[in-house]
């Protein structure tokens, strides 16, 4: 058998000293033996350079093995919210005169929509004094009418440095913040506003 210089073999021998994938041998031209060398310059005048890659080119992909069998059940993932809507206002270091208002605008109602909010508030002083409020409200607007309020329980109050009130604008629900201690206070306000629209058959 005769190879020329333009033979690709791939050799599964070794080739020490050899940084990269290429393997070069020296091919005896007249007995066919093959030797590892490390450069072409190690090949004798009687012998052709050839090449050959250390781990050859990739073969076919194989086929899908089978299914593996079920895991084990995964725990159980937090609870997900009740359905209702969220908002949050909050401000920090709000500076309020005495008598001062802060009016947050949290819904606009639409004719023939009814919407129910629970409100949740927390209003601290910058000495330590707070409010706490704890509110449910249903609302309801008739056409092109000012929409109407229902007190859903009476409103939890804990607290007497701020007041904190539910009215509404035209079509437009609000909550106010009124300082109500006489004196000037930085004041932390945080309010949730949890509200769900039901559905009118």
């Amino acid at each position: 058998m005769i190879f020329n210089q333009s033979v690709r073999i791939i050799f599964s021998i070794p080739n020490p000293g050899s940084n990269n994938n290429t393997i070069l041998a020296a091919y005896q031209k007249d007995t066919g033996a093959l030797r590892i060398i490390q450069s072409p310059s190690d090949a004798k005048p009687s012998q052709n350079v050839i090449s050959g890659t250390r781990n050859g080119t990739p073969g076919p992909q194989g086929s899908a093995g089978p299914q593996g069998p079920k895991g084990d059940t995964g725990p159980q993932g937090p609870a997900g919210n009740d359905g209702r809507e969220v908002k949050i206002f909050e401000a920090k270091d709000e500076v309020m005169n005495p008598d001062e208002t802060l009016i947050y605008n949290i819904y606009t109602v639409k004719p023939k929509e009814p919407v129910y909010f629970e409100i949740l508030a927390v209003v601290q002083d910058q000495n330590g004094e707070s409010l706490y409020h704890h509110g449910e409200f249903a609302w309801y607007r008739l056409d092109s009418n000012s929409p109407r309020m229902t007190v859903l329980g009476t409103p939890v109050n804990v607290g007497e440095i701020q007041t904190l009130e539910t009215f509404h604008d035209n079509n437009q629900i609000k909550l106010k913040v009124t300082n109500t201690s006489g004196d000037v206070r930085a004041t932390y306000i945080k309010i949730i506003v949890k509200f769900f629209l039901p559905e009118l058959e």
